[in-house]
């Protein structure tokens, strides 16, 4: 079992499509889980934490839901992904590609840091040493900026 922890800014990406489709054919392999960023959604939540003055932790919990967001998206484009809101059922080979839901588990659970600290990085490294998975691959989008030599 393998977790797979998908950038948020990956919403913008235009090879998304193709790296569902890839993480879907290895799921047929091996059971692959998708952690995945919030990108704009969780943007949007941290804009309206600091103009509110809301608690982190109600923060934290509302940003777990913008990446449950893209979790939607992304079934979207893949409509053979099992969305999963219980850890049980990721431990399951059904060989369909996963993704997590974390809101409802990690707002009642007390060794997650409830935080602004706490980013879907730090959602997918929990999840890892909860499920003692094989691995955990982190797909983050990078820029490079051009400079003339």
């Amino acid at each position: 079992m393998w977790i797979v922890k998908i950038g948020g800014s990956w919403i913008n990406n235009p090879n998304l499509s193709n790296l569902i489709k890839n993480l879907q054919r290895l799921s047929n392999k091996d059971n692959i889980i998708i952690v995945n960023g919030g990108g704009m959604f969780s943007d949007s939540v941290r804009l309206v934490y600091e103009s509110k003055r809301m608690s982190e932790k109600t923060g934290n919990y509302i940003a777990l839901k913008a990446t449950e967001l893209f979790s939607h998206l992304l079934k979207e484009i893949d409509k053979n992904i099992c969305l999963v809101d219980d850890i049980e059922s990721l431990r399951f080979s059904n060989k369909m590609l996963k993704i997590w839901l974390p809101s409802m588990i990690l707002k009642n659970d007390s060794t997650f840091i409830k935080n602004w600290e706490s980013t879907s990085d730090s959602v997918a490294a929990w999840l890892h040493t909860k499920i003692n998975s094989l691995g955990l691959l982190y797909v983050k989008s990078l820029t490079f900026e051009k400079k003339k030599i």
